[in-house]
């Protein structure tokens, strides 16, 4: 499989077994599909598209962005991404297994969304409930082994499911061994955390979960440093570090802590929902004309507020010169009847 594997971050293009054409016209027939048969295609650069994705701002450019921004179980979208950049990995015999390849795009959705909503209370809480939910098919998303294979001790742990996850969540494939999740290590429910946990800690626990996942899809890369100035002589000479092998499920998850490193990480827009990679740090809208229509709107809410202040603390100052003017007005009548 070295022909298929990442040289210097190059990634094969997967073309489908099934022409789009016949995809389209049997789409009821085909939706329950296991597995669609691929051919390799041609090679393209991650470097490259992660760079022309920042470049233009859309994280869409490169694998992580695309994959972050898959519609859930939509087959046709799953075989858009292997069209665009190839499959996750490449097995025997070469195919696109769809539990599979939703089972990870399940892992990563819900554990980025974590890091997306860390400085939102509210969203942050939703992710972790999201989390918790799923959180069964998210451990199982690494692949599994029989329940009689595994080590004693996480055999007893996973003796209700009767597998045993290569790589549960928070764990690491090398160890075989896990870490517990928060709610796990005071022996609650995971809506029991989410309830009593405060936000400070909501956020730390989010980032840690997302950091062990960063160094768990480390798993058999062999680092090497790469000399910068090969391929353009007049440039000084230097090294720049790099991950030898592996695949494009790992690479996604470096892409996705080296977007985090550099500060320039997607945002979602709140008017459309659509990933984007911001020109400045106070842009949170993908369009210039919603970044304006916001701006105008918190204006509006803040001089709101602000007016609705004033009202609450005028009554206090106002009544007294109400009740002066009305005792006068009545001081006045008495000299008038006189």
């Amino acid at each position: 499989m070295d022909e298929l594997s990442i040289g210097e971050y190059t990634w094969r293009r997967a073309v489908p077994g099934l022409s789009r054409d016949t995809w389209n016209d049997n789409r009821d027939l085909l939706k329950n599909l296991h597995a669609m048969p691929l051919r390799t295609g041609s090679r393209y650069d991650i470097k490259e598209a992660h760079r022309r994705a920042h470049l233009e701002h859309d994280p869409l450019q490169a694998p992580h962005g695309f994959f972050r921004a898959l519609p859930f179980k939509r087959s046709s979208a799953a075989i858009d991404f292997v069209e665009r950049f190839g499959p996750l990995f490449w097995p025997k015999p070469p195919e696109l297994v769809f539990p599979d390849f939703w089972l990870k795009h399940l892992r990563y959705v819900s554990v980025v969304r974590l890091w997306e909503a860390r400085d939102d209370e509210g969203q942050l809480r939703t992710a972790f409930a999201d989390l918790g939910q799923n959180i069964d098919e998210i451990h199982r998303a690494e692949g599994w082994q029989p329940l009689e294979d595994a080590p004693r001790e996480l055999a007893a742990e996973w003796f209700t499911l009767g597998i045993v996850p290569s790589c549960p969540l928070g764990g690491s494939h090398k160890s075989r061994r896990r870490y517990r999740l928060p709610w796990e290590r005071v022996r609650r429910t995971p809506e029991e955390w989410i309830a009593d946990t405060l936000f400070r800690d909501l956020r730390e626990a989010a980032i840690g979960l997302f950091h062990s996942e960063l160094n768990a899809h480390l798993f058999e890369r062999e680092p090497f440093w790469l000399r910068r100035d090969v391929d353009n002589p007049p440039e000084p000479a230097s090294f720049q570090l790099f991950f030898r092998s592996g695949n494009l499920w790992q690479i996604i998850w470096e892409l996705t802590g080296l977007d985090t490193a550099e500060g320039q990480s997607w945002r979602l827009c709140p008017a459309c929902n659509v990933l984007f990679y911001p020109k400045r740090s106070d842009q949170y809208y993908c369009r210039s004309e919603e970044q304006v229509r916001a701006s105008k709107r918190n204006y509006a809410r803040v001089r709101r507020q602000r007016e609705r202040l004033n009202k609450l603390l005028a009554p206090v100052e106002n009544s007294r010169g109400a009740q002066g003017v009305s005792k006068k007005s009545d001081s006045a009548k008495d000299e008038e009847g006189l």
